[in-house]
């Protein structure tokens, strides 16, 4: 006590931290929440509780050292508001860049089972062969325009059958590369990292 008064700013700073804090495991625990309830969706473990499909955004990229070499590819998937509901990222020892771009669209599209998806690709190999080119190696037995067998027809083939086949919409769209696109970045970040690693065990 000072001057017949009690001294309360501890125990004030004490009440203010604990309100910070109790904020804060609200909102952790809010969007801890939120993450699990879109993963049980991406694992389509409660879909007979939703009678439409939601929407999700999903970034694709691969990555080559060397070019071939050492690569990967990874997804980014999110809500349409940004929120990240699951990345992941798988490597590979001996590949191309064109093989990693095209293997991250086939694995966006088995990991989400049942959703309407907006794919982002900064390949224009990617687009424009799965939007445009690959009606017309189909119709030529999977040879191009000048009459030679499509390079990774395999994985053409099995992009195509998921694209096809997929339960919900999807709508593919070209971006450009390292322009700041959030969703985009994050999966270059990725696909360096784990092409990288792989590059350093060489």
């Amino acid at each position: 006590m000072r001057n017949g008064s009690y001294e309360c700013g501890g125990f004030d700073t004490a009440w203010e931290q604990w309100k910070n804090a109790r904020r804060l495991t609200c909102l952790l625990n809010h969007r801890a929440n939120r993450m699990s309830y879109h993963l049980s969706l991406l694992m389509n473990e409660t879909e007979s509780n939703h009678n439409h499909m939601l929407t999700y955004y999903v970034y694709t990229d691969g990555s080559c050292k060397q070019n071939p070499g050492p690569g990967a590819a990874a997804v980014v998937i999110t809500t349409p508001e940004g929120e990240i509901v699951s990345e992941f990222v798988k490597a590979y020892p001996q590949t191309t860049n064109n093989r990693m771009e095209l293997s991250a669209c086939i694995a966006a599209l088995k990991a989400v089972k049942r959703a309407d998806l907006v794919i982002f690709t900064d390949s224009q190999y990617v687009h424009r062969g799965i939007t445009t080119w690959i009606h017309g190696w189909k119709r030529n037995g999977w040879m191009t325009s000048t009459k030679k067998p499509v390079e990774n027809q395999e994985l053409w083939i099995e992009l195509d059958s998921l694209n096809s086949s997929y339960s919900g919409t999807v709508e593919w769209r070209w971006l450009r590369g390292h322009n700041g696109a959030p969703g985009n970045e994050r999966a270059d970040v990725l696909a360096q990292q784990a092409a990288g690693e792989l590059l350093k065990k060489r």
